[in-house]
């Protein structure tokens, strides 16, 4: 129990408090030093793009060689079958502040495009850029969503586990889908081209919400949809061809209904945002024990 400072010489009353004062600011220092570092780690692990066609885009991930890359990405899409996700396969690293193109320059190459449903180009409709097939099973091909309806009623508000993987010039990019409405499917696209250059994948939201969350290496996670009844090993046809011509390479920050052109938008990017709840935890414990510091101050110097 702390007694009053009635007693103390005043030269120890001073020196308790300089030492008080040196330990509260050692305190604060530590805590705001874990708060940025968490803040960073938080920022890092999710990202949010939302909007227009090729008007935001998360960063690249580097996809090595060998490589398995997984991902949890919510979807709110919107009223067309291609209004949810899309992954961009390309040659070089991008921070998603600003058009690949632009930020990369004259080397950018994309390797092969591929959205949500069953539709992609590089080099030509449902080709990468060096004219081999990008092959579809399931999906929006699959009977038991009942066409394209029941596809974006799915998407319309949807959690993706995505799986990517690289071996060699060969790559394969599998979600599993489950709707709010309770739809599910499981979706894999395959392509293969010449990556000498390296490869790296970035998502794009096309009038739609689309939160990309990567998991760490190792980190089995939960699987965001159970496994679809039917038998998806059937080849699935590549969805019809919607009204969008996109046969040009997606350098393009198109008209949604027009992706012919080539993708140098210049776009305004919106922070990509991450879960801040363990911030907000971490300040309140900050405020806890700057009181009880106050409080003991209080007695200290009584």
């Amino acid at each position: 129990m702390l007694v009053k400072n009635k007693g103390y010489p005043k030269g120890e009353r001073i020196f308790k408090m300089e030492v008080f004062l040196i330990m509260k600011k050692k305190f604060f220092a530590v805590a705001m030093a874990t708060t940025m570092a968490l803040s960073t780690a938080m920022s890092a692990s999710a990202a949010t793009v939302e909007g227009a066609w090729w008007t935001q885009w998360t960063e690249g991930y580097e996809l090595a060689d060998g490589a398995t890359l997984e991902f949890d990405v919510t979807v709110k899409g919107g009223d067309a079958v291609w209004n949810n996700v899309a992954a961009v396969f390309a040659n070089a690293k991008t921070t998603g502040t600003k058009a690949p193109a632009d930020e990369v320059g004259s080397s950018y190459k994309e390797y092969a495009v591929v959205r949500g449903d069953n539709w992609g180009w590089g080099g030509g409709d449902n080709k990468s850029v060096d004219g081999s097939d990008i092959t579809y099973e399931g999906g929006i091909a699959d009977e038991a969503l009942g066409g394209d309806a029941g596809f974006i009623a799915m998407m319309k508000d949807a959690k993706l586990a995505v799986t990517i993987t690289r071996s060699g010039n060969d790559v394969t990019y599998t979600y599993k889908a489950t709707g709010a409405n309770g739809s599910a499917t499981t979706r894999t696209a395959k392509f293969s081209a010449n990556m000498g250059d390296g490869c790296y994948v970035f998502f794009v939201p096309d009038t739609s919400t689309v939160t990309v969350d990567k998991k760490a290496a190792g980190d089995a996670g939960t699987t965001a949809a159970a496994d679809t009844k039917k038998d998806n090993n059937a080849t699935t046809a590549a969805a019809p061809a919607d009204k969008k011509d996109n046969a040009a390479t997606t350098a393009a920050a198109a008209d949604k209904k027009d992706n012919k052109a080539t993708t140098k938008a210049t776009t305004k990017t919106s922070p990509k945002t991450g879960d801040v709840a363990p911030i907000a935890a971490l300040g309140a414990v900050a405020v806890v024990a700057c009181a009880g510091v106050v409080v003991s101050r209080k007695k200290v110097t009584e």
